[in-house]
């Protein structure tokens, strides 16, 4: 067992960076799915300081999943970044990609939060593979843990 298992790793490693050979050369893919104010400040400015919206916990809580999902979520997700920005990332000289989402995106049990941002995740990570890119993914916040206002939202 141990010699499949130590099999499985050396053949998924084989597309990951070459340590201690490779630089890593990346940008971080913020805002996207996973909003965040001081990144996309015209989405929280678009509502009333008095509705209290200043993330995107509040985003979903005040305005409700259903609605933010459809009406603020989906349009962001599919403008914000595109497979032509992750070609311009690779044609910029950089190979790496860290890409912030949410665990309500996975699952939303128990929160406000809406769900849709994981199928972007899989389309970012199809753009990158397309492009030369490795990804990094930036699980946020496990919904066990406190977490502060602003970049790591509210559960």
């Amino acid at each position: 067992m141990a010699d499949k298992v130590h099999s499985m790793k050396r053949q998924s490693s084989s597309g990951g960076f070459n340590w201690g050979n490779e630089v890593m050369r990346g940008v971080d893919i913020g805002g996207w799915l996973v909003l965040e104010p001081w990144i996309t400040p015209s989405i929280f400015q678009a509502y009333p300081l008095s509705d209290g919206i200043v993330d995107e916990y509040t985003l979903n809580q005040v305005l409700g999943s259903q609605e933010a999902h459809d009406n603020v979520l989906v349009p962001h997700w599919n403008s914000w970044y595109t497979q032509t920005d992750f070609q311009n990332i690779a044609n910029a000289g950089f190979n790496m990609v860290r890409i912030p989402i949410g665990f309500w995106a996975y699952n939303n049990t128990g929160t406000p939060y809406s769900m849709g941002a994981a199928d972007y995740m899989d389309d970012a990570i199809g753009w990158a593979r397309t492009v030369g890119l490795k990804v990094i993914v930036d699980l946020r916040k496990c919904s066990t843990f406190p977490c502060i206002y602003a970049n790591t939202n509210t559960a």
